[in-house]
């Protein structure tokens, strides 16, 4: 650019500060965009939601594909009940042990596996 463009631009107020209100408003806009990608960001990190993977397993539409993806979900579901079901039983079972060992009356609330499978 020449002198005189740019001695024109210094003259005249209003273009000045015109420019410092872009400068400032894309500095903004530039912030919140930073700010809203790191929130992103974190979401991505954290993994998806209970709610989240739900929706991931659920059946998506009607057929046969819908109905095994039903029944997977249900027997993963069975699985993990059963799970913490043998868990559970298993804690119980310690506990009474060491009433007994104690001399303690032991009790009994085991859950029967050989049922409900």
């Amino acid at each position: 650019m020449s002198r005189k463009k740019l001695g024109a631009n210094r003259r005249n107020p209003e273009r000045a500060h015109a420019r410092r209100l872009l400068a400032f408003l894309l500095e903004r806009a530039a912030t919140l965009a930073e700010v809203r990608a790191h929130g992103a960001l974190l979401e991505v990190t954290e993994g998806p939601s209970p709610y989240e993977r739900a929706a991931e397993v659920a059946p998506a539409g009607r057929g046969r594909s819908a109905r095994r993806t039903a029944a997977w979900s249900l027997r993963l579901e069975e699985a993990s009940f059963r799970q913490v079901w043998r868990l559970a039983n298993l804690l119980t079972r310690m506990r009474r042990q060491g009433a007994e060992e104690e001399g303690k009356v032991a009790f009994s609330h085991d859950v029967n596996e050989k049922k409900g499978g």
